[in-house]
C-alpha cells in the first residue's frame, strides 16, 4: 500500500489569465501601475484587463508563465 507522503503532489500556482488572448502570466511579473490600479497589461497581446486569477499545475522549475 502506498504511503501518502510518497506520492507526488501537484504544484499549483496562481496566474493572471488575459481575458483577450488567454495567455497566463505570474502576477509577480507586473509592477507599478498594474498593481495599484488592478488593470494588468498582457505582455503577449498588449491589451489591458482586470486581474483575472486562474490556478494551474506547473512543472516545479517553471513558475514564470504557463
Amino acid at each position: 500500500m502506498a504511503n501518502d507522503s510518497n506520492l507526488s503532489r501537484p504544484k499549483l500556482f496562481h496566474f493572471h489569465l488575459c481575458a483577450h488572448c488567454g495567455s497566463t502570466f505570474r502576477r509577480e511579473l507586473f509592477e507599478g501601475r498594474a498593481l495599484t490600479s488592478g488593470i494588468f497589461p498582457c505582455p503577449k497581446c498588449g491589451l489591458e484587463g482586470p486581474l483575472n486569477i486562474t490556478i494551474q499545475e506547473v512543472e516545479e522549475n517553471d513558475h514564470s508563465s504557463a
